[in-house]
């Protein structure tokens, strides 16, 4: 008489490791999970950013990454690299995103900030997931500010769901100053370790076998800055020829945006 008791399969054990370990390398369940499951890598973290304009850098963490506005013969920098291999849903991380002024130019600064999810594709490139949800990249400045608001101002008609961008209250002054903090701190949200489906099937000794599947296992976290500047010369007319907006001005070294 066949055993028709519910069980977990030897591989959903595997899988079920493999996908609470995936921010999780190290360890005992991140080694099993590797061991096992190679589908999880240790690079879950990537990002890039272009810098146009003038002389400026991205500040992360207080060192600048990537290239200078100005250097165009040089590549783009990697963000996020100080978290490969320890990275747990729900925990905060140190993520400060700051612009310094690299020229002897005072200038006034923007930031598109980007966030968004890849997955592998078949040619094993990476390419946007757009059935994940970038709302659970949490990156906020304090325990409950969205960003610093006393130096950056949001603009809301350049909103998306993935992409927002700020400008500096204030002109960056020249020689190598470094602006306040745009966010200082990095989250994705915990709940993504409950995102589970199951699948069920039958084995050969008519067992019933749960195989759970987790919607964010193998996928990436991705961040983009693009770090832009303008000359604080007959300002209004530049950001609106090379920004290409309308609700932002400036004057006397301040920028307003309205709605």
């Amino acid at each position: 008489m066949k055993n028709n008791k519910t069980k977990s399969s030897k591989r959903t054990i595997i899988l079920t490791a493999a996908a609470a370990a995936l921010f999780l390398i190290a360890g005992v369940i991140g080694a099993l999970a590797a061991g096992n499951a190679p589908d999880i890598r240790s690079d879950d973290l990537e990002a890039d950013f272009q810098l146009q304009h003038l002389g400026v850098h991205l500040m992360e963490n207080g060192k600048a990454v990537g290239k200078r506005s100005d250097n165009v013969q040089a590549g783009n920098g990697v963000l996020l690299s100080q978290l490969k291999g320890k990275f747990v849903p729900g925990r905060v991380y140190e993520e400060r995103i700051a612009a310094q002024n690299r020229s002897d130019t005072d200038q006034y600064v923007r930031i598109i900030l980007k966030k968004y999810w890849q997955t592998a594709g078949r040619d094993g490139k990476l390419v946007k997931d757009t059935e994940l949800d970038p709302a659970l990249i949490h990156l906020t400045y304090g325990e409950k500010a969205a960003y610093n608001t006393g130096a950056w101002a949001i603009n809301p008609r350049e909103h998306s769901t993935e992409s927002d961008t700020y400008y500096y209250r204030t002109s960056l002054k020249g020689s190598d100053t470094v602006s306040a903090d745009l966010v200082n701190r990095l989250k994705v949200d915990g709940k993504i370790v409950k995102d589970i489906t199951e699948e069920k099937s039958a084995n050969s000794a008519g067992q019933t076998v749960i195989k759970k599947k987790y919607k964010y296992d193998g996928k990436y976290i991705c961040l983009e800055a693009d770090v832009q500047s303008i000359q604080t010369h007959n300002p209004n007319k530049a950001i609106r020829g090379e920004w290409g907006v309308t609700n932002v001005s400036a004057a006397d070294g301040s920028l307003t945006v309205g709605e």
